[in-house]
C-alpha cells in the first residue's frame, strides 16, 4: 500500500533540505525531494515560523539551486527581510548608544548578534535582546524611558517571578520592543552561567562604524539551545 505525502509535510521536507543545501553544500540535497518543490504551500509554511526570509536567502545561496520561476519571489522575501533588519539594527546602536552614554553595560544577544556580524541578516526578529548586568537592569529601563521608550504593560510579574528579563520597552518609533536580560535561562537555578562570565567572554562586532558587544561563539550557542530547547519547550 503506498502512502500519500501530504503536501505539508512535503513542504516540510523540502525546506529542511534547502537549509542542508544552503549549509552543507549542494551535493548533500536529496534532489528526489527538490526536483518537484511545493513553493506555496513552503512559503506558507516559513510564514508561519517567521523565518521566510531566511528561508529565501538560503535558496538564493551559492551552493543551493536556484529554481527561475521563484527566483523573484524568493529575492523579494529576502530583501524584505533585509531591508526591516537594517531599520532594527539602526535601532539597536542608538538603543546601546544611550545606554552607554548613561555609564550601562549591553550586549547584543541572539537576532541582535547576528546583526552585529558584518553580513547582510535575513533573520526574523521579533524582538531585541539585550543583556545587562543584574545591577543595572533598573537603571538601564530608567535611562530608557527617559529616552522616549515604552513599556509595553506594566506587568508586575516579571519581578514576582524573578523574570529573566526586564518588561519589554517599545523604542520611539513603536518598531520593535527591546527586552533587557540579565541571564540566558527563565529559571534562576537552572543552565546558570553568570552575566560577568558573559560580559568577560565577550567579542566585538559592528553595525557600520559603531563597535557592538556580543557573546562568544560558545555562549550564542547555547544561549540558543537553552531558548529553544528549555525556555520554549520545557
Amino acid at each position: 500500500m503506498v502512502v500519500m505525502e501530504s503536501e505539508s509535510a512535503r513542504a516540510k521536507r523540502c525546506a529542511l533540505d534547502i537549509i542542508k543545501s544552503a549549509y552543507a553544500g549542494a551535493a548533500k540535497a536529496d534532489h528526489g525531494v527538490t526536483s518537484n518543490v511545493p513553493w506555496p504551500a513552503i512559503f506558507r509554511l516559513a510564514s508561519a515560523d517567521s523565518c521566510l526570509a531566511s528561508l529565501c536567502d538560503c535558496a538564493l545561496s551559492k551552493e543551493a539551486s536556484q529554481p527561475r520561476e521563484v527566483a523573484a519571489l524568493l529575492t523579494l522575501f529576502r530583501d524584505k527581510g533585509r531591508e526591516r533588519n537594517a531599520k532594527i539594527a539602526g535601532i539597536l546602536r542608538e538603543t546601546l548608544t544611550r545606554l552607554a552614554s548613561a555609564g550601562v553595560e549591553a550586549l547584543a544577544l541572539k537576532g541582535g548578534a547576528f546583526l552585529a556580524s558584518g553580513n547582510a541578516c535575513s533573520r526574523s526578529m521579533l524582538d531585541i535582546d539585550l543583556m545587562v548586568k543584574p545591577q543595572d537592569k533598573e537603571r538601564a529601563s530608567e535611562v530608557l524611558k527617559r529616552e522616549g521608550y515604552k513599556i509595553s504593560a506594566q506587568d508586575n510579574w516579571y519581578e514576582t517571578l524573578n523574570h529573566h528579563h526586564a518588561p519589554p520597552l517599545f523604542d520611539p518609533s513603536c518598531a520593535i520592543a527591546i527586552e533587557l536580560h540579565t541571564r540566558l535561562a527563565p529559571n534562576f537555578d537552572k543552565y546558570v552561567i553568570s552575566s560577568d562570565v558573559i560580559f568577560a567572554h565577550a567579542q566585538i562586532g559592528s553595525i557600520g562604524n559603531s563597535p557592538v558587544y556580543i557573546p562568544s561563539d560558545t555562549h550564542r550557542v547555547v544561549h540558543l539551545i537553552i531558548h529553544s530547547m528549555v525556555a520554549d519547550y520545557g
